[in-house]
């Protein structure tokens, strides 16, 4: 298939992507949203000069606020890559049914991660999700790089 035809609403494999990127980007978002909330709820702003005047000038903390920026951290850690991975990925012309279930997971797998990271679940519960969103990455890396190699020779 050409190019132009992978990379449109036609291709239900490039409207999973768009459809998967979006609601990753969006839970981003929400993140922020929480993170914002968290910061309001109890009292912690950013940086020293956002105190100036208000307290000793020492940046508080709290531990919701501070998982929701670990959360944050690793959300930029791994979904740009699945988005720029699984977009390669959109123009190796994959079968449909492999891009649901590598999208599919990889998204599941970050709303599950985010949700359990909020609760303080056990790091072995969430790293599960981690892993297996680290795996679909890999998958796609491997793909890319098959297509790649073979298009090479």
């Amino acid at each position: 298939m050409a190019v132009e035809n992978l990379l449109t609403f036609d291709n239900r494999v490039f409207a999973l992507f768009a459809v998967c990127t979006a609601a990753l980007i969006l839970k981003m978002f929400f993140v922020v949203y929480l993170l914002g909330k968290s910061r309001v709820k109890h009292q912690v702003l950013s940086s020293p000069e956002d105190y100036e005047g208000k307290t000793d000038g020492k940046v508080k903390s709290h531990p919701d606020v501070d998982r929701a920026i670990r959360i944050q951290h690793n959300d930029l850690e791994n979904i740009p890559s699945f988005i720029f991975l699984a977009l390669l990925y959109v123009l190796t012309d994959p079968r449909e049914v492999s891009a649901l279930i590598v999208f599919a997971v990889f998204t599941f797998s970050r709303f599950m991660h985010t949700g359990l990271y909020w609760m303080a679940a056990p790091h072995g519960v969430r790293g599960i999700f981690f892993i297996i969103g680290t795996l679909a990455n890999l998958f796609l890396i491997v793909q890319i790089l098959w297509t790649g190699v073979h298009a090479l020779m």
